[in-house]
């Protein structure tokens, strides 16, 4: 593996570790603000949609990076994001105020995979992208590396 495949790879996985830590400091709070107009169940809803679709997103793309296949990328980033999940309802249970729900687990597990969803469309669209443009060009269509 080449120096700058090992960057790009540990800058996936830094987002990660990143991104995880964001989700953890806000299971940590006691209270999270509501949005304006909105419930406090449908917020929080949306809340872990969100914030495990972005995990589930960045798992992908790590994973990707690091070799693995589509199928396993897909795989091991919902199982990934499905543990977190399961360790954050679980920190929760020590949180005052706060305390671990299935439902929210399932949210979690919804956001994974639609974040897992948008990068396999995004991965698969950009080639098809770049051998459409080569073809309306006339030249033959470049491989990514």
């Amino acid at each position: 593996m080449n120096r700058r495949r090992r960057i790009r790879m540990a800058r996936r996985w830094v987002a990660v570790a990143l991104w995880a830590t964001v989700i953890y400091m806000l299971s940590d709070q006691s209270k999270l603000p509501t949005a304006p107009g909105l419930s406090s169940q449908v917020t929080s809803i949306a809340g872990h949609l969100v914030a495990y679709g972005i995990l589930g997103f960045l798992l992908a793309a790590a994973l990707q990076e690091s070799g693995a296949g589509p199928r396993r990328v897909a795989r091991l980033a919902l199982v990934l994001a499905v543990l977190y999940g399961i360790s954050d309802e679980w920190h929760q249970s020590f949180v005052p105020g706060r305390d671990p729900s299935l439902g929210d687990l399932l949210a979690d597990a919804i956001g994974a995979a639609l974040g897992i969803m948008l990068h396999a469309i995004r991965t698969t669209a950009a080639p098809m992208r770049r051998k459409r443009a080569a073809r309306a060009e006339g030249s033959p269509p470049q491989t990514s590396s």
